[in-house]
C-alpha cells in the first residue's frame, strides 16, 4: 500500500507541472521500479542534482542526468548542492561505491572555482575521483564543468576544464564536454541559465544529450 501512494505522489509530480519530472516519461513505471539499480553513477553537485530528489527518483527538469538515464540503463543521482570535489571525494564510498556502478561519470569544479580552490588541487581530487572508480571496476567518464556568466570567474572556470580535459586525455577516460553543449562566447546561451551557474530545463538537455552521445561513442 505504501509503495503505491508512493507511486501515485510522484507521477501526480511529474504530470502537474510542478518542476519535477520522472527519470524518463516514456518508461517511469520502470525507471522507478528499477532506478536503484545504480548501474550509472553521475557523481556531482548541484549542477547534477538539479532540483528533483533521488531517494524517490524523481529527478528535478534541471537536472541533466534526467535526460540521460534510461536509456540502456539505470542511474543513481548522487549530485549535491554545494559540493566541491573535496566533498565529493569524501563521499565517494557511500555514494558511488555502495551502488556497485558499472558505470561512473564525474561533474566536479564549479565550487572549488567560487572557493578559490587552487587548480592543481581540483586536478588531483578528479585524479583521485577517476582512480577510485576506475577500482570498482567501473567505465569511467568526465565532464567539462558549465560555463560562468560572472566574466571575473570565466578565466579560472576554463582553465579547469582545459586540465578537465587533460586529465581525461592522460587517465584514458571518457569525455563528456557538457561546456561546449551549453556555452556561446564564453557564457551560457541565451535563456539557457537563469543565475548565470545553473542550466535551465533547456540547458540541462543539451547535457543529457552530449553525455547520452558520448557514452554512445558518438
Amino acid at each position: 500500500m505504501i509503495t503505491l501512494v508512493a507511486v501515485l505522489v510522484v507521477l501526480v509530480l511529474a504530470v502537474t507541472g510542478w518542476g519535477f519530472r520522472l527519470v524518463d516519461d516514456l518508461t517511469a513505471m520502470q525507471c522507478f521500479e528499477r532506478g536503484h539499480e545504480g548501474r550509472t553513477v553521475a557523481l556531482g553537485d548541484s549542477i547534477t542534482l538539479g532540483k528533483g530528489d533521488p531517494a524517490w527518483n524523481v529527478q528535478g527538469d534541471q537536472s541533466w542526468f534526467s535526460y540521460a538515464t534510461c536509456d540502456g540503463g539505470y542511474g543513481w543521482n548522487a549530485g549535491i548542492n554545494g559540493n566541491t570535489t573535496q566533498q565529493m571525494l569524501a563521499r565517494f564510498g557511500p555514494d558511488v561505491a555502495a551502488h556497485h556502478p558499472r558505470q561512473v561519470v564525474l561533474l566536479g569544479g564549479t565550487n572549488d572555482v567560487f572557493q578559490g580552490v587552487p587548480a592543481d588541487v581540483t586536478t588531483q581530487h578528479l585524479a583521485d575521483l577517476i582512480s577510485r572508480a576506475k577500482a570498482l571496476p567501473a567505465v569511467v567518464r568526465i565532464g567539462t564543468i558549465p560555463p560562468f556568466s560572472d566574466p571575473a570567474l570565466r578565466p579560472r572556470g576554463e582553465a579547469l576544464n582545459g586540465r578537465i580535459r587533460q586529465l581525461a586525455a592522460a587517465e584514458h577516460v571518457g569525455l563528456v564536454d557538457f561546456y561546449g553543449a551549453v556555452a556561446l562566447h564564453g557564457s551560457y546561451r541565451p535563456g539557457w541559465t537563469y543565475d548565470g551557474i545553473h542550466p535551465t530545463a533547456s540547458a540541462a538537455r543539451a547535457m543529457g544529450e552530449t553525455y547520452r552521445r558520448a557514452a554512445a561513442g558518438r
